[in-house]
């Protein structure tokens, strides 16, 4: 499995908007991509206007595949404008032990 981290500081105000566009947008299109594992939106209690998404998927083929495609909305571009005047920082990983059954958060809360 592979995982990539991205550090969001939406400024002030914009987390309800970046949020809206991560749940709305955003993870469907993931979803529709091969290889796609799951997602997580964390967002900060102490600093509302930080948040981190953490996208699951299959192997690091998958993410070259979906980097491949050139299509905007389903890229770090597309991320990077959403918080506009904020910041993002993306680190990528490799899962090297996972415990407990995976699942998308959003598929289970029926968005």
């Amino acid at each position: 499995m592979y995982a990539q981290v991205s550090r969001i500081k939406v400024g002030l105000d914009k987390m309800p908007s970046f949020r809206a566009f991560v749940n709305q947008t955003y993870i469907p299109e993931l979803r529709s991509r091969a290889g796609f594992k799951g997602a997580l939106l964390l967002e900060q209690i102490d600093d509302r206007d930080s948040a981190e998404l953490i996208v699951l998927w299959e192997n690091q083929q998958a993410v070259e595949a979906l980097t491949a495609t050139g299509t905007l909305s389903s890229s770090i571009q597309a991320l990077t404008h959403a918080v506009a005047s904020g910041q993002l920082k993306r680190d990528s990983y490799v899962v090297t032990e996972q415990d407990g059954i995976l699942f998308d958060p959003m598929q289970a809360a029926g968005v």
